[in-house]
């Protein structure tokens, strides 16, 4: 599976053969395949070479590249060649190479079959953590998709058959798109409640629209103050906008009652002013 954090948003890969929530093994994955351990590193590279999605090439969590080199190096065993096809040996080479260099977080092996049941990859990506939640739900999230789409069509059955990404910026950007879509839809409920409860009561769609529009005029001004002022649209914010509505329809239709029923000499005395 592929999974994203942030930062400027790390992304980890994960050939996954358990869920985080749910741990049901995938009877389909094998690392020690050779075919799954060369895809691995392929993937590195795939993923390199697409324009804006990791910060940096060559990063140091390529973890199975990292297990490659280290084999043809003076400090790993003699006589084994990447990929490993001994299928049994391959874990206690992986174990090994893990304790000395550092790379148990990418991978794990089951203490019962002393197999690998599970694998990962994490990339630092060219995501800004401070970017609106909007514009990393929208434009960043499809591009960590498509490489998951990518895996699904190009990586060996042995890598499972159900490769995920996850990201707390990925948590962070939909929360607040729920959010400020909540919020922008709740105030449009409110505002055409109060048009339809006005209409009800004063049987004039004049008055009704009047009032619509100047408590529309002071949502979108308390809005923009909150945005000049550089504050930034939290729960209680968002609570007392809605609020805002009923406690400004009030004033608004009595504003629109006062204006439309006013009596012709005062109109054109204010006029004449």
């Amino acid at each position: 599976s592929l999974i994203s954090s942030a930062g400027t948003a790390e992304v980890a890969v994960k050939a996954d053969a358990v869920r985080e929530t749910s741990p049901i093994l995938d009877p389909a994955f094998d690392l020690a395949d050779p075919a799954a351990q060369a895809y691995m590193i392929r993937l590195c590279e795939w993923i390199e070479e697409q324009p804006d999605l990791v910060l940096y090439k060559d990063p140091p969590d390529c973890w199975m590249r990292r297990f490659r080199d280290w084999l043809a190096s003076a400090s790993g065993p003699a006589g084994v060649a990447f990929p490993v096809t001994n299928r049994t040996r391959f874990p206690e080479l992986l174990v090994t190479w893990a304790r000395q260099h550092g790379g148990r977080n990418f991978f794990g092996v089951s203490t019962v079959s002393n197999q690998v049941v599970w694998a990962r990859m994490l990339l630092r990506s060219t995501i800004d953590w401070q970017s609106a939640g909007f514009v990393i739900s929208q434009q960043e999230f499809p591009k960590w998709q498509a490489v998951v789409e990518h895996v699904k069509a190009t990586a060996p059955s042995t890598l499972g058959s159900n490769p995920v990404q996850a990201s707390d910026v990925w948590l962070r950007a939909f929360v607040e798109e729920e959010f400020v879509t909540g919020t922008a839809l709740a105030c449009a409920i409110s505002v055409g409640a109060a048009f339809l409860t006005t209409l009800c009561f004063v049987q004039s769609i004049a008055l009704a629209m009047f009032t619509a529009v100047a408590v529309g005029a002071i949502l979108v001004t308390l809005l923009a103050f909150i945005v000049l002022s550089g504050s930034s649209l939290g729960v209680i914010e968002a609570i007392a906008v809605v609020c805002l509505v009923g406690l400004s329809i009030d004033a608004a239709l009595h504003f629109a009652h006062g204006y439309i029923h006013a009596p012709v000499w005062l109109v054109e005395a204010a006029d004449e002013r």
